[in-house]
C-alpha cells in the first residue's frame, strides 16, 4: 500500500538560505528561510495547494504568492494603491495616519498625545481637504511658523543678536 500524500509538503532550508518547498518534483523557493515574508508565502501557496486538490495548478507562478502574503503580513501597499488609485491623497488622511502613530508611540503620555492631537486638528481645519501634491512644503512651513506662535501658548519672541 503507497504512502498516502501528505496535507500539507514540508518547507526546509536549502543551502542557499532560502526556505524551499517541493510539490509534484517541483521546487518553489519561498525566499530567506524562517524569515515573516517566507512564513506567510508557505501559508498562502499551502492553500492553494489544498483547494487544487493536493496540487499545484500547471499554470501556477510563484511570484503571485507575494501580494497574498503581503495580505497576511498587513503590508499590501499593492493592493490599497489599486483600490484606492482614483481617489486624491488628502492631508486629512496623513494626519488620520499620524494620530494611529501617535496614540501607538505615546500610549503612556497623555500630555504629548493631546499636543500631536490638537496640532492635527489645527492642520485638518485649515488644510485638510488640500491634497498632498498640493500642499508641499511651502505650506508646511508656514503653517509650522502659525503653529509656534499661535498653537503652542508659547509665543515669545527670540532675542536678537546684536550687529557688529
Amino acid at each position: 500500500m503507497p504512502r498516502p500524500k501528505a496535507k500539507a509538503p514540508a518547507r526546509r532550508y536549502h543551502i542557499s538560505g532560502q526556505s524551499v518547498v517541493t510539490i509534484a518534483g517541483r521546487d518553489i523557493y519561498l525566499g530567506k528561510h524562517d524569515s515573516p515574508e517566507a512564513i506567510a508565502r508557505y501559508a498562502v501557496l499551502m492553500g492553494i495547494y489544498q483547494r487544487n486538490g493536493l496540487s499545484i495548478p500547471e499554470d501556477f507562478d510563484p511570484s503571485s504568492l507575494d501580494q497574498l502574503a503581503a495580505v497576511l503580513l498587513g503590508s499590501a501597499p499593492n493592493i490599497v494603491a489599486t483600490d484606492q488609485s482614483k481617489e486624491p491623497l488628502l492631508v486629512r488622511h496623513v494626519t488620520a495616519l499620524y494620530r494611529e502613530h501617535v496614540k501607538e508611540k505615546y500610549p503612556s503620555k497623555e500630555q504629548e498625545r493631546h499636543r500631536y492631537e490638537r496640532l492635527c486638528n489645527q492642520l485638518d481645519d485649515h488644510h485638510g481637504d488640500v491634497t498632498v501634491d498640493q500642499f508641499g512644503p511651502v505650506r508646511l512651513k508656514a503653517f509650522s511658523s502659525w503653529n509656534l506662535c499661535h498653537l503652542c501658548g508659547k509665543a515669545r519672541r527670540l532675542p536678537r543678536r546684536p550687529n557688529r
